[in-house]
């Protein structure tokens, strides 16, 4: 094996930097020490297109870091076909090998969850970086072949946009409609704001409608508490996103409580909790659900919550689309 010490030193450079920004920059602040292990892939895929509102184009935390991570494996997956030119059946080998290794370090120190999902996710990205060295720079490196490598690399991440789109998309449709359901009950008259003209809506599970019904928040900054009763499902997926309105106002917190079926009350610990002062910009959620009999959500201070709904949890292998009704208008992504 032939490498280059120069180019092992700058690969070793940025693989430690990314290690580092996996553990300690991506994650969500909220779900610290919240971590999951599955090696069955599961209906949350990355990226994807952003969300389309009333107000325009919706661009989430969640989706500029998917982003992004795109963007640094590419990158990674040229520097390591820089530092290591081999065939690509040894590079697929070597890079998902030290992918998993990057994700069970985190998860062994609890600091991300270990999603196969992701893994492939990253590989796919580290093998579009090998087919723009290979395709770039493998031979000679001039001012044409760097051109020709950012436009590569421009045309790559639209196409990793549109694909992860598309399955997104049509693994939903497996999953089936997120369901925007009627609260049990609600503290204060305030909970729901009439933004948009709109009421809380009722969802038959059949007809799919604009999310933007389903919006929290206290026009007092007063804690507002909406509790929700679900069917009996053993398990299901909660979707919501979150965020500040003024941005020059970070008071108050969320937080969503869970109640065991058959349970009298609520467990003391939030099962999510994100505190207004760790928010710097709209945030997708989705926190899978077990034997839940309802849900209870707090919100006070300048924190809103919108587009809360629960989708029925339907493994993408074995789903069942009859009678669903797909909601593309879904803001919270999986």
């Amino acid at each position: 094996m032939n490498i280059n010490k120069g180019k092992a030193i700058v690969f070793l450079l940025y693989t430690a930097a990314l290690v580092y920004a996996l553990l300690f920059v991506f994650p969500d602040p909220a779900d610290a020490g919240k971590i999951a292990f599955s090696w069955i892939p599961q209906a949350k895929v990355p990226l994807g297109l952003p969300n389309f509102g009333d107000e325009g184009l919706v661009i989430t935390r969640t989706w500029i870091i998917d982003l992004i991570k795109a963007l640094v494996f590419i990158l990674w997956g040229i520097l390591f076909t820089n530092m290591w030119p081999t065939a690509f059946p040894k590079f697929f080998v070597v890079s998902t090998i030290l992918i998993a290794v990057f994700q069970g370090f985190g998860y062994l120190f609890e600091k991300i969850s270990f999603y196969t999902q992701d893994t492939i996710y990253y590989v796919v990205c580290a093998t579009l970086g090998y087919i723009i060295f290979s395709m770039c720079f493998r031979d000679y490196v001039n001012a044409s072949a760097v051109i020709k490598a950012i436009t590569l690399y421009l045309v790559f991440v639209v196409l990793v946009i549109m694909a992860t789109f598309g399955l997104k998309k049509a693994l939903r449709q497996v999953e089936g409609a997120i369901l925007y359901i009627t609260p049990a009950t609600i503290s204060d008259s305030n909970a729901f704001l009439d933004w948009h003209g709109l009421q809380p809506l009722i969802i038959d599970g059949k007809t799919a409608t604009s999310p933007e019904h389903n919006e929290i928040h206290s026009n007092s900054g007063k804690k507002v508490t909406v509790e929700y009763n679900l069917d009996e499902d053993e398990k299901c997926n909660m979707y919501f996103n979150y965020g500040i309105v003024y941005d020059d106002l970070k008071t108050g917190k969320l937080s969503v409580f869970a109640k065991s079926k058959g349970a009298d009350d609520f467990g003391e610990d939030p099962i999510f909790e994100i505190d207004a002062t760790k928010i710097n910009s709209a945030v997708s959620k989705m926190i899978e659900l077990e034997n839940v009999g309802a849900i209870r959500v707090e919100v006070n201070g300048n924190i809103w919550i919108w587009d809360l709904g629960f989708a029925p949890y339907v493994n993408w292998w074995d789903g069942d689309t009859s009678n669903r009704v797909l909601n593309d208008a879904a803001g919270a992504e999986q």
